[in-house]
């Protein structure tokens, strides 16, 4: 009787991670459509200020808060880029 109790559960562990690994599948949307197409964009009439800035990150604090204070009502954004050449 132990031996069918075992096997009992050892095939509900096997279902329940199969179903498991289902849900995490539907979840992750490996089964939903994809749709591609193209428009306009979402924004409209947009403005980008910038300022460039050769050298190390930790002079670029300086450079992002100057122009937040220049116009503080707009979003900021930073972007860094490395040299692959030069960066470690």
């Amino acid at each position: 009787m132990s031996d069918w109790l075992f096997i009992g559960l050892f095939v509900a562990l096997v279902i329940l991670l199969l179903l498991t690994l289902f849900g995490f599948a539907v979840y992750s949307g490996i089964f939903s459509e994809v749709v591609v197409s193209a428009g306009l964009p979402p924004i409209g009439n947009i403005t980008v200020a910038y300022k460039f800035q050769v050298g190390p990150y930790g002079d670029c604090g300086r450079l992002f808060t100057e122009s937040c204070s220049i116009s503080p009502k707009m979003c900021s954004i930073a972007v860094y880029y490395d040299n692959p050449h030069t960066a470690e």
